[in-house]
């Protein structure tokens, strides 16, 4: 009887020890939303990892190898565990350059950097791109369609809408259209 009751406390004291652990990615299947993790000497079956969002939207952000993760157990039976989420580490650290923003660094260098406590503007990706508000773009803008706009555009500082042309024939092919003189300032 005394045996069975230190077997049953051996048991308790690894179950309770397993209940949260932390281990590294050695395996992911990115369709399926499962990893296996080592933790130690032990490497886990497949384990579910949780997101932030998985009803009728969805959040799929796969782990990769060599992450370390956080895995909750219940019970303390590790092959029940879930993965909970990552754990800054040396080779990936907390960008402590942003401060208060949301920063999402993706490898080959894409990057997106949003300011926690003051996001202004909309964006919507459904196929199509959304937008509310004013836009900056520091740089060339390519454009592979037609671009329709219910406003003037400026383009070099000569009005779309409002330029002038040499020409006085009707349907004559125009020449380069002339910037306006600015008006001198009385």
């Amino acid at each position: 009887m005394l045996q069975e009751i230190f077997e049953r406390l051996n048991d308790l004291e690894r179950r309770f020890q397993n209940i949260v652990t932390i281990g590294t990615v050695i395996e992911v299947n990115s369709v399926l939303g499962l990893a296996r993790v080592q933790i130690g000497e032990i490497s886990t079956d497949f384990l579910n990892f949780a997101t932030l969002k998985a009803g009728s939207a969805i959040l799929h952000y796969p782990l990769e190898v060599g992450e370390q993760v956080l895995i909750f157990s219940p019970g303390g039976e590790l092959n029940n565990g879930i993965i909970w989420g990552s754990i800054y580490q040396n080779k990936h650290p907390a960008d402590a350059t942003q401060g208060s923003h949301l920063n999402q660094n993706n490898p080959g260098g894409t990057t997106l950097t949003t300011p926690v406590f003051n996001i202004i503007g909309n964006i919507n990706l459904t196929g199509n791109m959304t937008m509310t508000g004013n836009m900056n773009i520091g740089g060339d803008t390519d454009v592979g369609g037609k671009i329709d706009s219910g406003k003037d555009q400026i383009a070099g500082g000569v009005s779309t809408i409002n330029h002038t042309h040499n020409v006085n024939i009707e349907k004559a092919v125009t020449l380069v259209p002339i910037k306006p003189t600015p008006t001198p300032s009385k």
